[in-house]
This record gives structure tokens, sequence and C-alpha cells, in this order.
């Protein structure tokens, strides 16, 4: 080739490499302005999201300021409508072992409202493991935003928080594998899940709250919220991570997902259903407490409102602390009530006045205010003329020296100490004694204060106490009617067998107690007759045929 060739080809090349640089310019300009315009067209045409793109480089508006005070949303249509109206690209923390349907129905919402592949680009942010101070990996995705702050940097988080004990209840039904061709039963559920939980919470205290160790499955819920040092393993609470804070959905706005297309398993739950959080023993809660003390603490979690159980001697109270004790639960002991109460384990027979001492589960509740002020007591109340043949059967069986004869019982009516309350273990103390206040020095009852809330007859006793138990969401259920009346399999004596002479002496002592027995019988008449009324004919029906919807009976 000439050299005059050579430099016309140098000429041709120069002018195509600044002609492809106009066209690039040209096309970039043109897709500026396209994308501009396209963002736009984003903004006024999906109701649902404001895009907002970064710059050349990729930064994101961020949020500087988040209040540590927060307020928890609970998860409703509304809740949705405020995140369509946020500007940054949302993300959500998963928090571990908050299994449900919140969580299901937060990723299909967050993945609907998604930009810029934000979800995309976090999952890839979030993946792989990560290795602490202690030398134990750790699934990124099971860390705290404040551990991995690249997956959430920039972004609007949103973050499901449960009960605590909730929580542990999800953590057993991970574990559990069921019996092979047959559904658990109620002892193997609650068995189970006490003892799997309570190892696993004791092991996590006996090596110094590491929680790696669980593959950081086991922080506390503040962690995300908030933030994690995962070398002081504690919660840092100088900055808040989490900007939504969500509870769980409510029932009312589940209807309206489901009409939106949205759709969820709960697969967690097939599992034991009948767990909840009134399902751990004392001892059980106890440990839950003190390992996520920052969630109920920060979080303002509450622990379970438990009822306090007033022991009238002869009218079931036994049988009803056995129910506590896991008498229908496997052995587990959900509720330390009566002779079992923390405050009354082994403490000496209280005094009352000049009397004899009474065990203190016996003891009327206006001398223990340490034990019951406060709370939400009940009790149960018996006819009169039945407790104290209920007495004789006791003493019969317990001492073994009175037979079971009508005869026997009617002279023991004419001679024992009802002239003494205190005596055999206060088993002959008014049962007003224990609704309302007991002045020792006087033996008479004060009804200016009342002390059990719930009063329940014993003769209805077992749909009552069923739906007590089922209002407070405790698992035990009384099956078994004869456990109310176990001293009757050995003696046939019932209140029938009173002569009319001591039918006469027990009215004249038990006289208040017979009109207080009245007035909870009249009482609970009347709401029946309200609840007749204000159900009608049908309703009515119902509630014959049921026994009555037998909340309380109060006097």
């Amino acid at each position: 080739m000439t050299k005059r060739d050579q430099h016309v080809h140098s000429c041709y090349g120069v002018f195509a490499f600044f002609a492809l640089a106009c066209t690039s310019a040209c096309t970039g300009v043109m897709f500026m302005r396209y994308l501009s315009w396209n963002t736009s067209f984003l903004k006024t045409s999906r109701s649902f999201v404001i895009a907002t793109l970064g710059d050349t480089h990729g930064h994101q508006a961020v949020r500087k300021d988040i209040p540590i005070e927060f307020a928890i949303n609970p998860f409703t249509d509304e809740f949705v409508a405020e995140l369509m109206q946020e500007e940054l690209p949302l993300a959500s923390i998963k928090i571990p072992l908050n299994h449900g349907i919140t969580e299901e129905l937060i990723e299909q919402v967050l993945r609907t409202l998604d930009r810029n592949n934000a979800s995309i680009n976090q999952s890839r942010a979030s993946q792989g493991e990560i290795v602490l101070d202690d030398a134990v990996r750790c699934r990124r995705s099971s860390m705290p935003p404040s551990v991995v702050p690249e997956a959430y940097d920039g972004k609007a988080t949103v973050c499901a928080i449960q009960d605590p004990y909730e929580r542990m209840v999800n953590l057993f039904r991970r574990g559990f594998v069921p019996p092979r061709n047959r559904k658990p039963n109620l002892k193997e559920c609650f068995f189970g899940l006490n003892s799997i939980v309570n190892e696993t919470l004791q092991t996590l205290l006996h090596i110094k709250r590491k929680v790696s160790h669980f593959h950081c499955e086991l922080l506390p819920q503040a962690a995300y919220v908030y933030g994690w040092d995962h070398k002081k393993g504690v919660v840092d609470k100088t900055k808040r991570r989490c900007l939504y804070v969500v509870s769980n959905v409510t029932s009312e706005a589940l209807p309206r997902f489901a009409a939106k297309g949205f759709s969820w398993t709960s697969s967690s739950k097939q599992n034991c259903p009948m767990l909840n959080r009134r399902s751990f023993s004392q001892p059980v809660r106890d440990i839950i407490e003190k390992v996520f003390k920052e969630d109920f603490s920060l979080l303002k979690f509450t622990h379970p409102i438990s009822p306090e159980f007033i022991h009238i001697p002869r009218t079931g109270g036994t049988t009803v602390e056995d129910h506590g004790m896991g008498r229908s639960t496997g052995g587990v002991r959900i509720e330390l009530w009566g002779h079992m109460h923390p405050k009354i384990l082994h403490q000496p027979p209280m005094r009352l006045g000049r009397g004899a001492p009474c065990y203190r589960q016996h003891v009327p509740p206006s001398q223990l205010p340490e034990v019951y002020k406060g709370r939400e007591t009940f009790c149960v109340v018996r006819d009169v003329y039945s407790r104290l043949v209920s007495q004789y059967k006791y003493e019969m069986q317990m001492w073994q020296r009175l037979p079971c004869s009508q005869t026997a019982l009617n002279s023991w009516i004419a001679t024992i100490p009802m002239r003494y309350p205190y005596g055999s273990d206060c088993h002959f103390l008014d049962q007003g004694a224990y609704i309302y206040s007991w002045n020792p020095e006087t033996a008479k009852v004060d009804k200016r204060k009342k002390w059990c809330k719930h009063v329940f007859q014993f003769e209805r006793l077992q749909n009552d106490l069923n739906e007590f138990f089922a209002t407070f969401d405790y698992p035990m259920r009384v099956d078994d009617k004869a456990a109310w009346t176990a001293s009757s399999k050995r003696c046939s004596l019932r209140s029938a067998n009173l002569s009319s002479s001591s039918k006469q002496l027990i009215a004249r002592f038990y006289a208040d107690d017979i009109r207080l027995l009245k007035e909870i019988d009249e009482n609970r008449t009347s709401r029946r007759q309200t609840l007749r009324n204000a159900q009608g004919t049908a309703g009515a029906a119902s509630l014959d045929k049921n026994n009555g919807p037998h909340r309380s009976a109060q006097a």
C-alpha cells in the first residue's frame, strides 16, 4: 500500500471514530430522556409505587434519622397502603423462627411493591455465611441488619415481630417429628414442647448466651429492630434498624388480603396445633423471659396474665390444683396453684386470731394479700349441705374411724366443731370468707372488699371451668366428671341423708353462706335470661342444651 493510501485509510478511521462517538452520545442522551420519561410514567401510572432512581453511581436516597421510639403496626391493608407511598426501596428483615401468616404476606406484598430489584439485591447480599469472633459460622440471612449493613442500607426495612412464647412454639414445631400414622396427642405435644424448649434455653444460658452456637437463630428480636453488638453479645439500643415494625395480621384483614389474590399456608401449625403461649410450664416461662428479656422490655411484649386460684376447702379445689399441675397435659405443670404456689410452698401453717393454724392454701385471701392482691382470681363454691357431707367422707377416709352410715353422719353433724371454723385445717370456715374479706378477731365476713372475681358453682363446674380455661388459652380441660367427687366412690352418702335436725343446725351456722349462694344462683339465672332475650328462642334452646355459656357466677 502506498503512503497516499495509508493516509486515506487513517482519515477514514478518524472519521469513523468520531462518528461512532457522536452516535453513542446522541443515543445516550435519547436513552436518558426516555428513562426520565419512563420514570415519570411510573410515578403517574402506578399508584402503589413512587419510583426513586439513584444517581449514575447507584447511590440511593437514605432517611438519615429513624427515631428510636416506634409504634407497632398491625398488618392490615391500611398499613400496606402506607407502604405504597414509601419512596425508598422496601426490604424485609427476616427474624428467625418468626414463622406464620404475617411473614408470608409481607414477602408477597414486598414482591408486589418491589422497585429496582431491591429484594433480589437484598437476597444476594444476604447469601452465604459469616464468621463471628468465636469462629462459628452463621447464615447471613439470620443476622441482624447491623451485622450485614450492605444488605439493608438505603432501604425502607420492614420486620414482623412475634410474641416470644409463640416464637418458642415455632422452634419446637420446626424440629418435632410426630408419631407415624397418627396425630400426636395432647400429652406428647405439651411434654415435648416444654422439654425441648427448656433444654435448648438452658444450654444457651450455660454457654453464656453465645447465640452463634444455635446458628444465630436465638437472638432476641430487639437485635433486629435495633442493633446487635456481636462482640459483647448485647442489643445496641443507640440506633433503630427496622423502619416499619409489624405485628400479626388481624383476623379482619385476612379476607381482604385473600380477595386481592394473596395466599398463605401456615404449614408450621400442622404439628400440635393446640399449642400456644399458654402451653409452657411456669419454670419454662421463667427461662423464656430471662433469655429474651430485651424483647419484653424494649418491644413491650407482655407476660401472660395468670389467674390465681382461691382454694375453698371441700369444693373440688384439689382437683383444680391437679389440673394446673399437669393432670390433663402429660405432667407438664402449667400453673402452680394452691399448695404449690411459690409464696405458699414450704411455708408453715398460719394461725388466724385465736383459732387453730391452717395450711396457707386454705387461708382466706384477705390474710395473704401478697399472693392474691391485684390478681385475676377465681374460686369454687358448693351447696353448704353437700359440703359438710363431703367433709364427713373426707374424715372417714383420712382417719378411718367413721363408718359410712346415715346414723353416723347425723351424729357427727350434731357434735362436729362447726362452732370452731378453723378446725380440720379451716375446712369449716364460711365460704364467704374466701369471696370477701375475713376478720379473724370477730370471726365475721367483711363484704366491703371482694377478693374472688370469678365465682364458679361446684354443681356446674366442668362446663364453667373448661370455658374459663379456654378464655385464658389454657390447654388443660376437665373431661372426667368423677374427678370432682372422688370420695363418693367409697361412700354413697348424700345431702339427702341428712336429718331435718341436722339441716336446721347447718342452716343456723351457715346462714350467711346460704344467702350468698342464693344470690350467686339468682345472678346466674338473670344473666341467662338476658342472653335468652338477646338471642331469641333459638338461642335459648341452644343455651339450655349446653347448660348455658357459663363464664363465671359472680355474687
